[in-house]
């Protein structure tokens, strides 16, 4: 069951009330961000037993999946969704808070492409995201045309071990501690935005205002899942023989790029870019140099209709 987007809005992170300031790109970010969501109204839909809140636009021939990162907000890909849209259906999710695995999430979006009339999709995710993509890829991949995998993280259990005390720590502590830890742990990241950082600043400071307990424990959830299961999950991966694309930054420090050795032997012929200075935040500081990557690997043109992907 759909609701109307305006019913929708009401359900998403209320960023609009977010202040944000600064001279120059801040300022452009602002306005481009008002213009987006003016244009780009959220809607809603029960999806595989959940309720998913949603942005879709475009209207091309085929279809391309967004996935959000850690922050689960649809809004926060709009640049990359209005370089796409002229292209491709795009679709891009908010993250439901009950949803607390990555099989579950793969369906969750499975149903979601099916109340759109979709039956395929390129599949672009980002760290957290690209988690969720290789999810989704693993358990629906006959419906994935190709993957992009941006900052990829690699499930390595001394990682997996920090998750557990961090879900005790979400379940004991007040909301109100939980959010100001993850707002200090985000602010390490911050500092890699090399362009626009007081726009993006106010804009995930707001988003962790916003958190609940369910949706900190959510994402928790979903990571411990990933490094729990992860290894063999990846051994499933060998099957697909879709196109891929596996996009490393030089100085990410989160999924540094010897992590994509071990990824590639998941992902045969899979294609792989290197962003030179780029760091784990590099897709947000420099989203026309990422899109340029997308582009070239989807087989389009900016500002030209055509696709070849």
């Amino acid at each position: 069951m759909r609701t109307t987007p305006s019913q929708a809005a009401n359900k998403m992170v209320d960023n609009d009330a977010a202040q944000f300031s600064g001279p120059d790109l801040n300022d452009a970010l602002v306005s481009a961000m008002e213009s987006f969501r003016a244009t780009h109204p959220p809607q809603s839909a029960e999806a595989a037993g959940h309720t998913w809140t949603y942005i879709v636009s475009g209207s091309g021939a085929e279809a391309i999946l967004i996935l959000p990162g850690l922050h689960g907000l649809a809004d926060a890909a709009f640049r990359y969704m209005t370089a796409l849209e002229p292209h491709y259906r795009v679709i891009t999710p908010n993250y439901p808070a009950e949803v607390m695995t990555l099989a579950a999430m793969a369906d969750g979006l499975a149903a979601l492409l099916d109340l759109e009339g979709i039956e395929q999709a390129h599949v672009y995710g980002g760290s957290f995201g690209a988690l969720v993509a290789q999810a989704f890829v693993r358990c629906h991949g006959a419906r994935v045309l190709s993957v992009i995998l941006e900052h990829t993280l690699f499930p390595r259990r001394r990682n997996g071990a920090l998750i557990l005390p961090l879900m005790v720590m979400a379940r004991t502590l007040p909301s109100q501690i939980s959010r100001m830890l993850l707002d200090l742990g985000v602010t390490t990241f911050q500092r890699q935005i090399t362009h626009g950082r007081e726009f993006w600043t106010a804009y995930f400071h707001r988003a962790i205002a916003s958190f609940s307990r369910e949706d900190i424990l959510a994402r928790l959830s979903v990571l411990k899942d990933f490094y729990v299961h992860g290894r063999a999950s990846l051994v499933k991966l060998q099957d697909w023989s879709g196109r891929a694309l596996i996009v490393v930054a030089e100085a990410d420090s989160l999924a540094p790029p010897r992590d994509c050795q071990d990824l590639l032997a998941h992902y045969a012929g899979a294609e792989v870019e290197l962003m030179p200075g780029s760091s784990h935040m590099g897709a947000v500081a420099e989203p026309e140099r990422y899109i340029a990557v997308y582009t070239r690997f989807l087989g389009i043109e900016v500002g030209d209709q055509r696709t070849s992907a």
